[in-house]
This record gives C-alpha cells, sequence and structure tokens, in this order.
C-alpha cells in the first residue's frame, strides 16, 4: 500500500526531502496516483548543476556527444512518465511501493555504517549495539545513498539503458568520483573523437600511462596535442576548438603550450605562420568598449595578414556564467553576437580566422541552455580532455 509523503518525510535528510517534493510536484503536475522511482530521476535531472546528471555524464568513459546522451536521458524518462496512467487523486501523491523499498534499502546500508563507524572506536561494542537497536525513522537517508538505492529499482535500470547508460556505472561513477587535480602532473589527454589516443579506464596501470606519456610526440617531433589540434583547425567544418573537461583549468596549460608552438612555428605546415590574438583579458574585465576596440584591431589583423591567418584564444568560457543575469546579460549578448559576425566574416569564405577556448561540461551546458546558436554560430568543435588520471594503487586491494 502506498505510503503518505509525511511519514517519509521523517526519515530523510534535507536535501533528500527536497528532491522528494519536487518528485511528488512532478507527480502531481502529471495527475499520476503515486511518486515512483521515475519521478524522483525526473525531479534530480530538473536541478540546475545537477550531481546526478553529471555522474552520469562521467560514466561514459567516452564522452561523445554527451549534449545530446543528456537530453537522450531526459527524454527517456519523459516518455516513461507519459506511460503512467493519470489519475486524480490526492493533492500529495503517496510515495509508491517500489520508492519506498528503495528508501528503506538506503537506510538499512546507512545503519550498516553507522554501526561499522562505531564498532571503529574505543567504545566499539556498546556503539554497534546501540546503532542496531535505532528506530527505523532515526537514521536519515542521505540523497547519495537515495540516488543509489533507486538506481537499483529495474525500472529506473530499464530506461537508463534505454537512454544509453547502465546504473551500475552511473553507481560507480558517484561511490568513486574523479580525485581532485592536485594528485595529477600529467598534461591533459584528448578523448573521445580523438581516434588514436591511448584510452584509459579509471583503474589503468602506472605503466600503460607511461607508455603513453613516453609517445608524447609524433615521428614529426610535433607533439601530439599540436598535431590533433592542427586536424580540427585545418577541417572543413566544426573548425574552432573548444576543449571540453570536467575540472576548470584543466586546458589552460594545453592551450598555453598550443599558442606558443604556434608563436615558435613547431606545429604541422598547415598552420605555421598562424598570427595568434586573444579576447581573453577583455571577456574577464566584462568592458563593452575596450571588447568593441579589440575586435576591431582582430578585424584589422585578420585584413591585413597572409595565409594562414588569425588563431582567436577566448579564453575559459567560465567568464561567460561569471556574469550577473547570466541568461540576460547585454554583455554576453554582445559578446556572442559580435564572435559569431567575426566567423561568418572570416571564416566560412576566407577561412583566415579561427577561435579557440577552454570550459568546464557544465559550463558548457549552461551556454547552450541560454545561448542554443553559439555552438553553431562559433563553429565549436567541442573537444573532450582529461587530466585526471588515478595514481596507482588509488583504490588499493582490500
Amino acid at each position: 500500500m502506498p505510503t503518505p509523503l509525511s511519514s517519509v518525510q521523517q526519515c530523510l535528510t534535507p536535501e533528500s526531502a527536497k528532491v522528494l517534493d519536487d518528485a511528488v510536484a512532478v507527480a502531481r503536475r502529471r495527475n499520476h496516483a503515486q511518486t515512483t522511482s521515475l519521478h524522483v530521476v525526473s525531479a534530480l535531472l530538473a536541478i540546475p548543476s545537477s550531481g546526478f546528471r553529471e555522474a552520469c555524464i562521467r560514466s561514459r568513459f567516452i564522452y561523445s556527444n554527451n549534449r545530446l546522451h543528456s537530453r537522450a536521458l531526459e527524454l527517456c524518462f519523459s516518455v516513461a512518465l507519459d506511460r503512467l496512467p493519470s489519475s486524480h487523486g490526492a493533492d500529495d501523491p503517496p510515495i509508491s511501493n517500489s520508492l519506498m523499498a528503495a528508501i528503506k534499502r538506503a537506510q538499512a546500508i546507512q545503519r550498516r555504517f553507522s554501526a561499522d563507524v562505531a564498532a571503529a572506536t574505543a567504545a566499539a561494542a556498546a556503539a554497534a549495539v546501540q546503532s542496531y537497536q535505532q528506530p527505523l525513522s532515526s537514521v536519515k537517508v542521505e540523497l547519495q545513498q537515495l540516488i543509489l538505492s533507486i538506481l537499483d529499482d529495474p525500472i529506473v535500470s530499464r530506461v537508463m539503458a534505454e537512454a544509453g547508460f547502465r546504473s551500475n556505472d552511473v553507481k560507480l561513477s558517484i561511490e568513486r568520483p574523479q580525485p581532485p587535480p592536485r594528485f595529477f602532473h600529467r598534461p591533459p589527454l584528448f578523448l573521445c573523437n580523438i581516434v588514436d589516443e591511448p584510452r584509459f579506464s579509471p583503474f589503468t596501470s602506472a605503466t600503460a600511462m607511461s607508455t603513453a606519456s613516453a609517445a608524447a610526440t609524433t615521428p614529426d617531433g610535433f607533439s601530439h596535442c599540436s598535431v590533433k589540434l592542427a586536424d580540427v583547425l585545418m577541417a572543413d567544418k566544426k573548425r574552432n576548438p573548444l576543449l571540453l573537461s570536467m575540472v576548470g583549468g584543466s586546458g589552460d596549460g594545453l592551450v598555453r603550450d598550443f599558442l606558443a608552438a604556434v608563436e615558435k612555428g613547431e606545429v604541422p605546415e598547415g598552420i605555421k605562420g598562424m598570427k595568434v590574438a586573444s579576447l581573453e583579458k577583455e571577456l574577464v574585465a566584462k568592458d563593452t568598449d575596450s571588447l568593441k576596440t579589440k575586435l576591431g584591431d582582430v578585424r584589422d589583423m585578420v585584413e591585413g595578414c597572409s595565409r594562414p591567418g588569425v588563431l582567436l584564444n577566448l579564453g575559459d568560457l567560465k567568464c561567460f556564467v561569471d556574469c550577473p543575469a547570466f541568461a540576460s546579460s547585454s554583455f554576453l549578448v554582445f559578446v556572442v553576437s559580435a564572435v559569431a559576425q567575426l566567423v561568418a566574416a572570416y571564416q566560412s569564405a576566407s577561412k583566415r580566422l579561427w577561435l579557440l577556448a577552454t570550459a568546464t561540461y557544465e559550463i558548457f551546458m549552461q551556454c547552450q541552455t541560454c545561448y542554443p546558436s553559439m555552438e553553431d554560430d562559433w563553429d565549436l568543435h567541442p573537444l573532450p580532455i582529461s587530466s585526471l588520471r588515478p595514481p596507482p594503487r588509488l583504490f588499493p586491494k582490500s
């Protein structure tokens, strides 16, 4: 029999309770008789900068068009909810038996965990017994544990599979997030759309990583990064690289090295002699007048230079979301429009202008939401990279 919402909220942390309230609102809006695990996942996907969505994206080791897969996930859950029968019932649709079972599983796991922690203290035996004797409602289910339990629901797993995701992979992504970047000292690696770059799982051995690092240059003496970026720059379309990473700043060093190589001429023949310009300072300063002046200088540079042309560095798109009223900022509207005009004027026909930028997946998705035509207007080529590789024995054998 379904459980009333008021009874369930007593055993949830405030964060979990907020998500459950959102799920009930989804069920109410769709006139569903009960609130299920599908409603909870739909509520999680609706949260801006959703940690659940990011975990789903991280679970795919091949980050080919993560925006498409993210939208596919939303669509599959929306279709699954559409299949549920509508019924004009209570104002707060009660919790279904399957969702209640997931909550109880989460409680049981947290209870065992608290018992194990207590057993490791000086008062081990007494604390563990006391923990096991706690009433069910005293164990507050945290959001992460609630999500892990919901992913075990067969209905959720089936919908995840329809969207191209595996519940077990997502659970692993939640339980073992990527370590902070201070543990790593390797340059970024290109991922999905770089076909001949070595592929690693999160548990790649140190030997394999060292072997890949040793092959960091081509037979011509150019770095693999330079060759890969040159391949994008010389393509017929999608010629402007946008380096995407999970952690902000991961692509900064790669960009600096590549720009230095361009200025020294240590790049493949197709882009040798390219001039470098930058809008990074003007974008960070958010000064429309100085940006207009700089854009005029870039136009003059493009008009006055010979082939191959000018590479315009936009820097980290983080400066976009730092703007007040991000979605309606007059400065950003001007930037998106002005850069699009540059691309239309000097790239489509004469092919004498290129863009280069970096961003995290989260920031890029926010830009896509607020400025959906930006990727096409700027002719961007999203290029996933990763500088996050676990050091040897990060996850020791038990």
